[in-house]
């Protein structure tokens, strides 16, 4: 019953935690703050990947066009779509989590960041793509239902599998 007791005190604790790290998270939405170098980088990213698999495209700041079948598509690189709280969700997720040493934090963010960029890579290029093969009109549905809710599927796994039972493998183990 004391290890039940302690268990909810830490679930507890954790969502608390967890709440608290969220209010930056909700001013940085309310006062729709951005960073434009950073939308403009990532979207001369996108331009030259998407150049690069062969599709014929321009980048203006944070605006890329990409001529597909002799139309021009115009996607606005926006500052949600740099990932940003996918980061910001990680590590609130771990600073938040009661088990593992600030080391053990800090090699599992070294690992789980670059992840998550690269996750991001792969969930922009392929919105583009998906967008431009079956219809800029499914935009929207790629890109908030598809990938928005996998992203947020595949940071709780990456947390949880990665991070949580790693780190209670490691202490069983020892």
């Amino acid at each position: 019953m004391k290890n039940k007791i302690n268990d909810l005190k830490n679930i507890l604790w954790f969502l608390v935690k967890l709440n608290i790290l969220s209010i930056p998270l909700y001013i940085v939405i309310y006062f729709n703050f951005s960073i434009p170098i950073i939308q403009d980088f990532w979207a001369i990213f996108l331009k030259n990947s998407l150049s690069f698999l062969g599709y014929i495209t321009e980048v203006e700041s944070n605006i890329i066009a990409v001529n597909f079948e002799n139309k021009i598509y115009e996607i606005n690189f926006s500052w949600d779509s740099t990932g940003w709280k996918s980061f910001y969700i990680m590590i609130s997720l771990v600073i938040s989590s009661g088990i593992g040493t600030i080391k053990y934090k800090l090699k599992f963010l070294a690992i789980a960041l670059p992840t998550i960029i690269l996750i991001n890579i792969i969930r922009v290029i392929s919105t583009v793509i998906l967008s431009l093969n079956f219809g800029f009109d499914n935009f929207d549905f790629i890109h908030t239902f598809l990938w928005s809710s996998l992203m947020i599927i595949l940071i709780i796994i990456i947390w949880y599998l990665f991070f949580v039972k790693l780190n209670k493998y490691k202490n069983n183990n020892m």
